[in-house]
Order: structure tokens, then sequence, then C-alpha cells
């Protein structure tokens, strides 16, 4: 039986496989440790970030825009990648980072932010059940 976590993780890689995405993960907001990740694992997320040189931002700039909008979108500087943040339930959200084929834009790459309203109800619910303690989170 998959823990909360795992099944977050399985969302997460459901959600890449039908974007464009490079790597999604839940994030924790003060800390930056991801939770969940659509990749093998932590590091794994941390390389696809690293990977992304051209996206030059202040994560805290971003974290406290986030905050008050609930969503936003980062662009790199080459053109060719961009970060989607949402606002989850509690101290967390979910980071998108993702690529921009040629002869599409940043507004078309994803659609728009609603291409991840579900995974965003999904996870929140994962998260809901986690801090309802280890009981909750266990399937019917």
């Amino acid at each position: 039986m998959k823990t909360v976590v795992e099944q977050m993780g399985d969302v997460l890689a459901a959600s890449k496989d039908g974007s464009e995405a490079i790597a999604i993960a839940v994030v924790h907001v003060e800390t930056a440790r991801p939770l969940a990740t659509s990749e093998a694992g932590p590091a794994s997320f941390a390389a696809a970030l690293a990977g992304i040189d051209c996206l030059d931002v202040s994560w805290g700039e971003v974290v406290d825009d986030v905050l008050v909008r609930s969503w936003m979108q980062v662009n790199c500087t080459c053109g060719r990648h961009a970060a989607h943040v949402f606002k989850l339930r509690g101290p967390w959200m979910l980071l998108v980072l993702a690529r921009i084929r040629a002869g599409r834009t940043s507004d078309t790459m994803l659609g728009t932010h609603d291409t991840y309203s579900g995974t965003v109800t999904v996870l929140d619910r994962y998260l809901a059940q986690l801090e309802a303690g280890p009981l909750a989170a266990l399937p019917n």
C-alpha cells in the first residue's frame, strides 16, 4: 500500500506526463525541501532545477507573490523555460519546471494556470490527510 506522499508523487508524475513539464514538486515554502516530486526523488528534482541555470529568480520574492496571488509564472532569461508556482494548503507550493517549445510562448506553453487546477485540488486533499495525522492518511 502506498503512502500519501507516494500517491502525491504518482499525481505529479501523471501531471508531468500530460504536459511540457521537466519536473514537478510539492515544496515547503520556508525550507524549499520537496515533499513529493515527479522525479525519482528530491535529488533528481534538485538536479532538474539546477539544470535550468537561466532561471535567475529570487525565490523569496516568488514565495511572497504566490502567498498573495496563489499562482505565478516566472520566465527564464533564455526564453526556453519557465516555472509555474501555485500556492497549496498550509506551507506548501507546487513548483512546475517547464520547457517552452519553439513557436510557443510562455503564456501558451501550459495553456493557463487552469491546466494544473485539478492537480492542485488533488494535492490539497492529500495535504489535508497529512495534516489530520497518520490514521486519516490511510485509504478507505
